[in-house]
């Protein structure tokens, strides 16, 4: 499989061993999954927000560089070749998800 941003190489690893495997982006530095596995992840781990707590004083910077990720021209699907639909993660995550149709 290619990187659907780039066309960069990927690498396969585990991310949850043994729950669930990932393709890491070699150049744009992103991760592939497959359909319902982010909330495969969700359901298993627990949250601990204390990382997010200490980094409160850089959201400003991280909401900036979210809305620059939204501006990208839109990706295809590496899989079904579709125009996958850009969208932050969860309601204020500042995690931008390119998703499959």
């Amino acid at each position: 499989m290619k990187c659907p941003v780039d066309s960069g190489r990927t690498d396969t690893y585990d991310f949850m061993k043994p729950v669930l495997k990932s393709t890491k982006l070699e150049n744009c530095g992103g991760n592939w999954f497959g359909r319902n596995e982010l909330e495969r992840i969700q359901n298993l781990s627990e949250r601990d927000y204390t990382e997010e707590i200490a980094q409160l004083s850089n959201l400003v910077d991280q909401a900036y560089a979210v809305a620059l990720a939204k501006q990208n021209p839109p990706v295809n699907c590496p899989s079904c070749n579709g125009q996958m639909e850009r969208k932050e993660q969860e309601y204020c995550s500042q995690c931008i998800i390119d998703t499959c149709p």
